[in-house]
């Protein structure tokens, strides 16, 4: 895997790259390369940081694929850093493409109105697999190719309980220690 020298985001704890995937062993196998969003921890980062982001890698990994959320592509445990490979979207955050592109956007009512349809249905599906994600917003959403928004950044999601056990329901939603992510 060969990560761009431009890097592509960054939050607190994470940096995230444009890479470039090569799955084979050999380059002759002729199976193609291909573009993937690489997360990983920032050396400064605290410990926890890492158990963070393979917390996330765990649950992309436990739920189904949809349209309108970010796929998991794989992850590498081994060795420093650990990488969250993830789909790349063409436009990246939808925060960063409305500041990038202030007064001069693209985003026409028409894809305003697909943006928040598309939104909706990633986030109804996250809800159908009994998952919380605790940090919607602009910069979590991506804007991929063909102008399909994508819900991403699985960091502060956690699994919802059914209750019922005598827990009140601030108890029912496991708290992130450092919501690094």
């Amino acid at each position: 895997m060969k990560t761009d020298e431009l890097h592509s985001g960054a939050g607190a704890f994470g940096e995230v790259w444009r890479a470039v995937v090569n799955e084979t062993p050999s380059r002759r196998s002729g199976m193609p390369e291909y573009m993937a969003a690489a997360k990983t921890v920032k050396e400064s980062a605290p410990a926890s940081a890492t158990d963070e982001l393979v917390r996330e890698a765990a649950l992309m990994a436990q739920m189904d694929p949809h349209p309108n959320i970010v796929s998991l592509v794989g992850v590498v445990t081994r060795g420093t850093p650990k990488i969250l490979l993830v789909s790349l979207a063409q436009h990246g955050s939808l925060l960063d493409y409305l500041k990038r592109t202030a007064g001069k956007s693209e985003l026409t009512p028409a894809r305003r109105a697909a943006a928040g349809l598309h939104v909706a249905r990633g986030m109804a599906h996250i809800s159908a697999a009994r998952l919380v994600h605790r940090d919607l917003a602009a910069r979590n959403v991506l804007v991929g190719s063909g102008w399909v928004f994508k819900v991403a950044d699985f960091g502060l999601s956690r699994a919802a309980t059914s209750g019922g056990e005598g827990k009140s329901d601030a108890e029912e939603y496991y708290r992130s220690r450092n919501g690094v992510f």
